[in-house]
């Protein structure tokens, strides 16, 4: 079961490997990351889906938006109809 998360705001430094390192040493193997830099090029949007539960999705999305990327803080949703 593959749950989508949006992360909103990271900078435009960061990579597709960064964050399927990041969320692959918290459990969730085999990450899909599509990087969107279009419209505002300073603030990315990543579009990840994760080889785990909704629940567990938003646990780790929770633990990802309390920390800084390249000094940012971002914001991360988990849509509600999965």
């Amino acid at each position: 079961m593959a749950t989508t998360v949006l992360m909103h705001d990271l900078p435009p430094d960061v990579t597709e490997q960064e964050l399927k390192d990041y969320f692959k040493e918290r459990g969730s193997e085999g990450v899909e990351v599509e990087l969107n830099r279009e419209g505002n090029a300073d603030r990315v949007t990543a579009i990840l889906k994760m080889n785990v539960d909704a629940n567990t999705a938003k646990i780790m999305a929770n633990q990802a938006a309390q920390r800084t990327w390249h000094g940012r803080k971002i914001t991360i949703t988990v849509p509600l109809d999965q």
